[in-house]
Formats: C-alpha cells, structure tokens, sequence
C-alpha cells in the first residue's frame, strides 16, 4: 500500500491534540476526575478525526477503516479510564506504610531489644526500663528514632 502524497498536514495536529490530551494530566495535581474523563474523551475524538484525515481518499484504495479508527479509540479511552479510577482509588486509601502505621500495634519480643512487628524485626525498648523477655507480647507506643518505644500487652 503505497501512503498518499497528499495527506492532511492537519492529521499530525490531530494527533497531537489527542496525545496532549491524554497525557494532560500525567502530571501531579491534575484538574479533576471529571476534566480528566472530559480530556480523554476529547483525546479519543482527536485520534479518531487524526485516523480519518490521515489518508485523503483516492478510490477504495487508501482509506482508513471506520470500525478500526473507532475500536481504537475506544480502548485506548477505556484504558485511560481504567487508569483514573485507579489512580482516585490510590489517592483516596489511607497511608499504608511509615511511622504512624506502627503505633498502637501488637508484636511479640523475640530477641533481647527486638521486637516481631507488623512483619519485620525492630529494635525496642520500654519506657521505663523495664527488660523485655522472649515471647512477651507488646504494644507500639511510640517511635524514637529507629527504635520502638512499647509496653507489655495488658498491662
């Protein structure tokens, strides 16, 4: 198939238009979960119109496929809505990691000044003191530093 000499400059412009787009809100922020469905349905427009100007139609021979251009297009909105809804469902979950995770947990002393919590192993102490035996179980008080401040369980 040989492309056509006189192909639409403006199909280059609708493509970018529908990659600018899609892609607006790739940075941090964005406009909203609404602006975001709104630009990539205006990206799929714009690949559409991009895939129909593409080719100027010379007979049978050179034209772009309809069902094709618009099946395209459609998944390519599809993904990008897959991708909002996941990424408002990441922003709206609750931290999971870092210090303020760990207070208020339970663990169990393993060693002399380590504790099993939450997975991993934590140097720890009590807050007055008091020695901490194997197989006591505790809980996270606090932070200090790199070290767990915890009190017995119960008491």
């Amino acid at each position: 198939m040989r492309r056509s000499s006189s192909a639409s400059p403006s199909c280059a412009w609708w493509f970018a238009a529908a990659l600018a787009s899609v892609l607006r809100d790739a940075g941090k922020g964005g406009w909203g979960r609404a602006a975001t469905a709104a630009s990539a349905a205006i990206g799929a427009v714009c690949f559409v119109l991009g895939g129909l100007l593409l080719f100027e139609p010379s007979g049978g021979v050179y034209e772009v496929s309809l069902p094709l251009l618009i099946g395209v297009a459609a998944t390519l909105a599809g993904l990008m809505a897959l991708v909002v809804v996941k990424l408002v469902q990441v922003r709206e979950n609750p931290v999971a990691v870092g210090p303020n995770t760990i207070v208020g947990t339970n663990g169990v002393v393993r060693n002399e000044g380590l504790v099993f919590v939450n997975g991993e192993l934590w140097r720890a102490r009590t807050e007055g003191g008091e020695p901490l035996h194997q197989g006591d179980e505790v809980e996270v008080e606090r932070m200090d530093g790199l070290e767990l401040v915890v009190r017995p369980r119960g008491a």
